[in-house]
This record gives structure tokens, C-alpha cells and sequence, in this order.
């Protein structure tokens, strides 16, 4: 009897194996998945432009604004721009910041075109243009 227990035990913890094991491959990457709309307020456009200072890259500066983000929807928006970046096909940062971590808005866009350039002119070894 305390041999059935033991392989009806086994059967149950293999079959729980497989089954969270399908789901997890099965499941949708966060950019796939339907994005909350919001419109992001003061505090989180600095919130991003901090977390950029700080990272010094765009994957860090998403990884950090998740962290940081107080925004259920925020953070949802942010998740979805890093799961673009490590698992599409493409992993480029103009579709990752401007259609998933962005809102929309001129001013995102904006700070997101900054941050873009920045980010070439590191690749290229460019001098950063002077604020005048």
C-alpha cells in the first residue's frame, strides 16, 4: 500500500511538471499581450529620464522604471517594451520605447527621440552636441 501512495504521489508531480511547463512555453510574450492605455504624468517622465541617467542604456532604464513605477499600468507598459527587446524578432528601440513603453504623447516621444540618440551616439563614438 505504501508503494501505491508513493507512485500515485510521482504520477501527480510529473503530470504537474509537464503542465506548468506547457504553459509557460505556451504563454504569450508581454509585448503580445493587450497594453493598458495611459498617459503618463510629470512624475513619470522624470522617473524615466532619471532611470536612464542612472542606467546609462535603455534595457537599464526599463528594468529600473519597473522597479521604481508606482503605475500598475506603468509597469505593465514597461515589461511589455523589455520582453520586445529580448524576445522579438527584430529588438530594435524605436518600436520598444515609442509603441510599447510609450503613451503617445509629444513629450514622451521627445524624451524617447533624446535617449535614442544617445544611445547612437554611444554605438558610433560621437561626440554628445553641446546644449546651447
Amino acid at each position: 500500500k505504501p508503494m501505491l501512495i508513493a507512485e500515485a504521489v510521482l504520477i501527480v508531480l510529473i503530470i504537474g511538471v509537464v503542465a506548468i511547463r506547457f504553459f509557460i512555453i505556451r504563454s504569450k510574450p508581454a509585448y503580445l499581450k493587450k497594453l493598458p492605455r495611459t498617459v503618463y504624468d510629470e512624475e513619470t517622465i522624470h522617473l524615466l529620464f532619471n532611470c536612464y541617467k542612472a542606467a546609462d542604456s535603455i534595457e537599464g532604464m526599463l528594468h529600473l522604471a519597473v522597479k521604481k513605477s508606482r503605475n500598475r499600468k506603468n509597469k505593465k507598459r514597461f515589461k511589455a517594451a523589455i520582453s520586445y527587446l529580448y524576445t522579438s524578432r527584430y529588438k530594435d528601440y524605436e518600436t520598444a520605447l515609442y509603441k510599447y513603453a510609450g503613451d503617445g504623447t509629444e513629450q514622451t516621444e521627445r524624451l524617447f527621440t533624446d535617449i535614442i540618440g544617445k544611445e547612437a551616439a554611444k554605438k558610433r563614438l560621437l561626440p554628445l552636441k553641446e546644449e546651447s
